[in-house]
Parts: structure tokens; C-alpha cells; sequence
């Protein structure tokens, strides 16, 4: 066991994850497991009748949510990478806006990029 707690989204990604690959792929969803390869197992491919970009495109739309970290979600090698990515982005979308700006924000203020002296603004 990895000690992990189950959160608020967990159990909403991994339905709706195992939803759309089930439809896309034509496994059971009872039959697709967290460990299984999603271009080895499921057939996923990077281009073509049924590409990554589609599964993210109806993921996003099922969840109601614009995603944050796309190369988290392309880069996802298993099922399980996948619905933790989705509940990563689910974590994401309910949080409260920091009244000290965005992630762009700090982003832009990391060494290496242009200094900017204005204040973070949201």
C-alpha cells in the first residue's frame, strides 16, 4: 500500500477516466486496470483514430475543467498516471484564487527569467 489518502475527486477522475477509455478503446471498463499501458494495453495511440489529444479534449469536457498541466496528461504512460493527473486537475479547479496572484506569476519571477517590479496581480 502506498499510504496514499483517497481525496475529494479521486473516486470522480478515475469513473470518468475509465468512462472514456472504455467507449474510446472498446475494453469493459471492468476490465481496464490502473496498471495498464495506454498505448501497450489500450491501444492508445499519440495520432490517429482515437489520439491522446481526443482523450484529454473529452476528459476535460466530461470534468468540466480546462486543464493546467497538459504535458502531465500527454506524458501519462498508465491508467493510474492518468487518473492522477485528472484528480491532480480536480485538486486544481477547487481552490481558492490567492489574493497574491497566480501561478503565472511566480512562474515569471523565477530566476532566469526578466525581472518585473510591478505587483502580482491576480
Amino acid at each position: 500500500a502506498s499510504g496514499r489518502t483517497v481525496a475529494f475527486g479521486d473516486e470522480e477522475a478515475r469513473a470518468v477516466v475509465l468512462e472514456v477509455l472504455a467507449e474510446k478503446t472498446g475494453f469493459l471498463s471492468d476490465a481496464i486496470e490502473l496498471e495498464m499501458e495506454l498505448e501497450a494495453d489500450l491501444l492508445l495511440a499519440s495520432h490517429g483514430e482515437f489520439a491522446r489529444h481526443e482523450l484529454v479534449a473529452e476528459l476535460q469536457r466530461r470534468l468540466a475543467l480546462e486543464v493546467q498541466d497538459t504535458r502531465r496528461l500527454t506524458a501519462a504512460k498508465r491508467v493510474r498516471e492518468l487518473v492522477d493527473a485528472m484528480t491532480a486537475e480536480l485538486a486544481w479547479r477547487s481552490l481558492p484564487p490567492s489574493p497574491h496572484g497566480s501561478l503565472k506569476n511566480v512562474r515569471d519571477a523565477l530566476p532566469g527569467r526578466a525581472r518585473d517590479t510591478s505587483p502580482l496581480v491576480g
